[in-house]
């Protein structure tokens, strides 16, 4: 049998459903971002973050340029037209997505544990870390939504395995997730960085 890089690393995952390069994806995704939005990196990641409820990257990734874009017109133009599409958009918007991305354009900080660690961690921020369906199946846990105490209790095992594991724990939470997935089906031999750049030349985003 193989044996594994971390010795700290949950059981069920086999050496070969890793991918160590996953550790470091928040990283890349943080300067592939600050490659394309320059200082209003952050402002996007927040409006990324608050689009991705209930959204696969690709949609995800369109509806956040959608806002930036049309946000961005109705700043420079500051026209009745600019500001009519801006709030059709608004209004056409999940419910899930609208009071966040509301806050973003606002300059408030973001709501909800799962979102707004998503944001932090694409900001640089590895400490906190993002519980999603992927890492819920990863624990065991099965049940739809986490209560806030099951969120702060779950965050706080996987902070202490990565600890143990000697790795930030937003790294070592990259690292279950990539492996959740592929043992989920969800197999790709491109890394979501790689998904992302090929997405931005897609929708026309110039990463400098």
């Amino acid at each position: 049998m193989a044996k594994r890089k971390n010795p700290y690393l949950r059981l069920w995952i086999k050496p070969g459903q890793l991918d160590y390069d996953a550790i470091h994806w928040y990283e890349n995704a943080n300067r592939l971002f600050l490659k394309a939005f320059g200082p209003d990196a952050d402002f996007f990641i927040g409006l990324l973050a608050a689009t991705s409820p209930r959204l696969q990257v690709r949609a995800n990734l369109r509806k956040a340029l959608e806002v930036y874009r049309t946000w961005k017109r109705h700043q420079e133009e500051q026209t009745s037209d600019s500001a009519k599409a801006l709030g059709d958009l608004l209004q056409g918007l999940m419910y899930a997505h609208l009071l966040n991305v509301i806050r973003v354009l606002q300059g408030k900080p973001l709501q909800g544990p799962k979102v707004k660690r998503f944001a932090e961690n694409l900001k640089g921020n590895l400490n906190p870390v993002t519980i999603d369906m992927w890492i819920c199946k990863a624990y065991g846990i099965t049940h739809a939504k986490l209560t806030p105490l099951q969120y702060e209790r779950l965050e706080r095992k996987i902070q202490g395995e990565a600890l143990n594991a000697n790795l930030k724990p937003a790294q070592y939470q990259a690292l279950i997730w990539y492996a959740a997935r592929r043992k989920g089906g969800y197999v790709t031999d491109q890394s979501f960085v790689k998904h992302y750049e090929t997405l931005f030349q897609e929708f026309g985003v110039e990463v400098r």
